[in-house]
């Protein structure tokens, strides 16, 4: 599955709409059409119900689909922001701690983490 199809198909449940999704993708309405059709060919369902002059509905299928589109989607994004900053020599951690957690284990756990977690 292209990210790129999961892209479009997240545009056009959002939009409900095909050419409104192509402005927002910045594309022309046939292209984002013949990429839907080929991810449906792909997973072998409709995504959308289409009718004329009908907004574009989410099929089952396509409801069961969304929310793993997002998710890869968003940790495709979140991948590549990451690799960037770590490519720029730079990587920001941050975690939470319970107000119970000592001084003591707080920076055993750091010491460890700047090493690589070898123990």
């Amino acid at each position: 599955m292209d990210l790129r199809h999961l892209r479009y198909f997240l545009a056009v449940a959002d939009e409900r709409h095909f050419r409104r999704a192509a402005e927002r993708l910045g594309i022309t309405q046939p292209p984002l059409s013949a990429r839907i059709q080929e991810l449906e060919r792909e997973l072998g369902v409709a995504l959308f119900e289409r009718g004329p002059g009908q907004p574009v509905r989410v099929t089952d299928a396509g409801r069961r689909l969304l929310p793993w589109a997002r998710e890869l989607t968003e940790g495709a994004e979140r991948a590549r922001t990451e690799v960037r900053r770590a490519g720029r020599g730079g990587t920001t951690v941050r975690f939470g701690v319970e107000p119970a957690v000592t001084a003591h284990l707080l920076a055993d756990t750091v010491r460890r983490f700047r090493g690589g977690w070898r123990t």
